[in-house]
């Protein structure tokens, strides 16, 4: 019997929503602990963020797609804190003094699952400010996955995660985390994200499966989709699919200025890390507002024009198919 790849698909969506809240709840909870509860808290948070970016992955891009995931972010990034760790490059002198769990070359398997957990995210931001593929599209990605860091290392340097060894020049107002360091994840993410938007290209692209009671199919709707009685991945607009991570890229955003400003009594770190990530988050959010039927459409045309010329024939190839088994005289539905 073969399995229900909708269906599976579908699962993952679901999945991945019932993880970002989780992730959510488990940091709500961050600035009022301390300790070794924090650890364990910091732990969790990367845990189940990373799995709902990678079930989100699955669900849009398959396994090909969470291959190439790992494989950019976590790969490329393990890379990085490897190089970091023992040369200083490029993000200065630094050691792990805490992040818990396994550690390879001293280096904890948590890091590279939280470049994991935030580079995927910031590639959807991208796909969805950057319509057509170009060089600009890893670059925004970089550029968001790097403002991430205006928050990520001040706090952890303060929550004893990790340690600057020569800790100067530093940027007003983020004492302890060295300039330079910013520079090298700019570096990095632009890396990971050139090769994340690489991969994910040869992944075909989903959308939503989402069952639309009493709504016919489109024509060129093949009948083993409607027999799931669902719309096929690309009648959906991807806007609507990708709220899982614009709530996840959102949380962090605001969630993050309103710890530092109200909880570590950080306001200027909360008004770097605002203004940083804000540049690129907020843009994706307003796009993300749900669109008129008119912008679905143009949308989906969009969608479909980045699709591998490959899959665009075999639907062409579908519609002329079953404009030659439509019975004699039948009257086209629009």
């Amino acid at each position: 019997m073969r399995p229900d790849l909708p269906a599976i698909r579908l699962s993952a969506a679901g999945l991945s929503a019932s993880l970002a809240a989780a992730t959510i709840a488990v940091q709500f909870c961050a600035p009022l602990l301390h300790g070794t509860v924090l650890d364990a808290d910091i732990t969790l948070s990367v845990l189940l963020f990373t799995a709902a970016s990678v079930a989100h992955c699955w669900y849009r891009f398959g396994l090909r797609g969470v291959l190439g995931l790992l494989t950019a972010a976590g790969g490329l990034g393990f890379a990085a804190e490897v190089l970091g760790v023992h040369t200083g490059l490029p993000f200065g002198e630094y050691r792990y003094t805490g992040l818990r769990g396994p550690r390879v070359l001293n280096v904890p398997l948590l890091a590279p699952l939280a470049w994991t957990m935030m580079a995927y995210p910031c590639q959807i931001l991208a796909r969805h400010l950057v319509r057509r593929r170009g060089p600009a599209r890893p670059l925004v990605a970089a550029l968001a996955l790097a403002s991430w860091d205006l928050y990520l290392d001040p706090q952890m340097v303060a929550a004893g995660q990790w340690v600057y060894l020569r800790p100067t020049p530093t940027l007003p107002g983020i004492p302890h985390v060295p300039a330079e360091n910013f520079a090298g994840w700019l570096l990095v993410a632009l890396v990971i994200e050139t090769a994340l938007t690489v991969l994910l290209s040869r992944a075909p692209a989903r959308t939503s499966l989402s069952r639309v009671p009493g709504r016919k199919l489109p024509s060129r709707v093949p009948a083993r989709d409607s027999d799931a009685g669902s719309l096929r991945a690309d009648q959906i607009p991807a806007r609507w699919a990708d709220r899982t991570p614009a709530v996840l890229l959102a949380w962090t955003w605001l969630g993050s200025a309103v710890a530092n400003l109200l909880f570590y009594w950080r306001p200027l770190l909360a008004l770097w890390g605002g203004i940083g990530m804000g540049i690129t988050v907020l843009p994706f959010l307003l796009r993300c507002r749900r669109p008129s039927p008119a912008e679905g459409a143009c949308e989906e045309s969009q969608e479909e024009r980045d699709q591998p010329r490959e899959g665009r024939m075999g639907s062409q190839e579908e519609q002329v198919h079953e404009r030659e088994d439509r019975p004699a005289g039948a009257r086209r539905r629009p």
